[in-house]
Formats: C-alpha cells, structure tokens, sequence
C-alpha cells in the first residue's frame, strides 16, 4: 500500500495499490479532503426535532411538510442502517425512494451476492421472467450460502467450461432508468455538502428534485467505478468529498466518492455557480479522478480491480441489461458432480452433466465480526 505526501488530511491507514501511484498524484495535485462521512454502530441522537427542520432539497419546513420518517443519508439497501439526517422532508423522502429503486435495479445480483441486509433481510434476486433466482442465506456455523437456481437447464443460463474449469451464470437486471440511477448518487453527495455552501449547488437541487432538466442538462451524469470482486464488501457505506485546492484552478469544486458494497463510485459535484463559468470555455474543467483507497492491504491480485466510466444521462429506460457471474471450481469438479437431493439432504455422485443442473451453492465464510471502520473490507472466501 502506498500513500502520497499530499494525503496529509486522511486516515494515515488508508492508502492504494501503487498501480494507481500516477494517478493519485494527479489527484491529490489538485484537491485536498473536505469530509469523510462513515456509517455509525448506534443510531444518531443528536438530530433536530421535526418541528424545527428545514429540507435542503425543497427549502420547505414544518408544518408545511412532514419529517416523519427516517430519512437515510446513504441508501439503506448499502448497509447504512443508523446514518441519518434532519433535513429531508418526508416528500423529498418518497421521491427519492424512487431513484434508489432504480439504483438498485442497476446493481442487479450485487446485495444478494453480499449477503447485505435492506430494511429487513437480505433481498432475493430473480431475474425478469425468472430464469435465474439468487437467494443468500446462513447455513451451520452461521456460514453464508448462496444459492444459484435456473428454471430450465436448455439455455444458457448456466455454462459450464471443463477446459477452463469455470461456470458462467447469465442474468439479465431489471429494468431501470440511468439518470434517476444518478440522482440516487447526487441526493448522497449533496447531503454531504457544508449547510453554509447549498446557496452554490441552487442548480443541482433543482435538477434533483424534478425531471423536467433530465434531457436538457446532459453530460455530468457520469460516474467512475472501481470494482471489486465479490469476495470483497464494504460491511457499511462511507462517503468522501473531496474540495479543489486552488479556488481559481478550472476544475470542478468538489468530488465526491462513496463506497459501498463491492465497489467505489466517484463523480463531480455538478453545477456549483463557481464551476459554471468553466462549462463551454475549451478545454473544459479539469477532471482527474481518485485512486482506490483501502484501510488495509488490498487481499487480491490488483488485476481484479476494474475500472469503468458509466454514463447515466440517459432518460429512457434500459431493457435487457446483461451481465454474468463468472466463477472457478476444483479440478475434479467438472468431471463428477456432487448432487443433493433437496428432500433426503444426501448427496451423491455422478459423472457430471451440466445440462442436468438446475442450481449451485456457494459456501463462503461469515463477516468478520470486528469493526472494520468505514472504508476497511471484510473479506470472503
């Protein structure tokens, strides 16, 4: 792990692989750390009470809105159970309930396959039509299973490789709609900005709070993944906005980066009035993006890190999204099957065929119980 001399303002345990040495530097060149938000252990008790809130996104307040519910500063769905805020309006609320519906639709088998918990349980994947289904539950010795099932074994759902020793599951997301994926991202990022600057992103709350702006401001719903496998989870989200060193410097003011789940998500805070004089003047606002930070060495080959710039200003809904899981077994595994009969538990072997196979389990170890912190992974296998 390899940490740069201008990260003086973060944890001294995080660092990133020294792959991303070049790119870190550019970086840190030219923004310095403004807030890093992490997920507490207990609920917060320190909020104001809901006659006396104001909501950033609409202005509103009490009586001429509600704050009844318990409004999330980062998705529940991403493990965040107990980070809440005072100024979202129970309006606000609902309607952002419908970006993090699409959200997670785009994340497709990403919470099932990591075991992480929503309002009430882990949630069942079943793909539209239900040819694939992907539940996760806890078996003896409170290991995790997940569970692969497909309702026919004549597609290509299932494809089993002998020379590579490697099976494949296809599956097809629900559909959803990119640019309200992306607002989901931005109410996170604008909850995390200073109360004393929501006069500078007057904007982006409006772009947020409607979708009349959704095919007219076009070209910053775009986000910078990091991608992990998923042997790796953060255990609760945690957010980083990231502010320009220099107020004269063509770049955009702030950068935001939030992780969760398998991955790291980053983007620019858009429309904030001192960037706006940047926007049709050549070549642009500089737009560097932050290394992958980990509060330990990361446990896998760095080539399992994938980078990808995703474009979510797209208002049309997305249809037939595919994607695949892709997963090594032992030597002998494609040669004899090891298959349990659902109404006995025995198992028995056979020569294996794949076309026979309906489901797969995966076994992997529990969580480590301690307290990673916010940005430390645990680990499966």
């Amino acid at each position: 792990m390899v940490r740069n001399e201008l990260m003086a303002g973060l944890n001294p345990a995080y660092g990133y692989p020294e792959k991303f040495h070049p790119q870190a530097a550019e970086f840190f060149m030219n923004y310095t750390l403004e807030k890093e938000l992490g997920c507490p252990n207990e609920k917060i008790s320190n909020l104001l009470p809901p006659k006396d809130r104001i909501c950033r996104f609409c202005s509103l307040k009490y009586p001429s809105v509600t704050f009844r519910k318990d409004a999330h500063i980062y998705s529940e769905f991403l493990g965040n159970k107990y980070l809440l805020s005072d100024f979202e309006c129970d309006n606000c609320n609902l309607r952002f309930g419908t970006y993090e519906d699409h959200f997670s639709k785009f994340l497709g088998i990403a919470r099932t396959m990591l075991s992480v918990k929503g309002k009430e349980k882990i949630p069942k994947f079943k793909s539209p039509g239900g040819k694939v289904v992907i539940e996760s539950d806890l078996g003896e010795g409170n290991q995790t299973i997940i569970h692969a099932k497909r309702a026919i074994t004549s597609d290509e759902t299932f494809v089993f490789d002998a020379e590579t020793k490697t099976t494949k599951i296809n599956f097809t997301k629900h559909p959803y709609i990119p640019v309200k994926a992306y607002k989901a991202l931005l109410k996170m990022a604008l909850s995390c900005i200073d109360e004393k600057e929501l006069w500078a992103y007057k904007m982006a709350f409006e772009y947020l709070k409607n979708g009349k702006h959704d095919k007219e401001w076009i070209g910053m719903a775009h986000v910078y993944r990091y991608a992990m496998p998923y042997t790796f989870c953060y255990l609760k989200p945690c957010g980083f906005l990231y502010r320009k060193r220099n107020p004269f410097n063509p770049a955009y003011t702030h950068v935001f980066v939030l992780n969760a789940l398998n991955s790291i998500y980053q983007f620019v805070v858009p429309f904030h009035a001192s960037d706006l004089q940047y926007a049709n003047k050549k070549p642009g606002l500089i737009l560097p993006w932050a290394p992958p930070l980990f509060g330990s060495p990361y446990p896998f080959s760095i080539n399992t890190i994938r980078q990808m710039q995703l474009d979510f200003s797209s208002a049309d809904t997305v249809r037939n999204d595919k994607e695949s899981l892709t997963f090594s077994g032992s030597d002998d595994s494609y040669e004899i099957a090891r298959i349990i009969d659902k109404r006995t538990g025995q198992i028995r072997e056979e020569a294996f065929d794949g076309s026979k196979i309906i489901g797969i389990d995966f076994l992997r170890q529990p969580y480590d119980p301690k307290d990673h912190g916010p940005t430390d992974p645990s680990t499966l296998s």
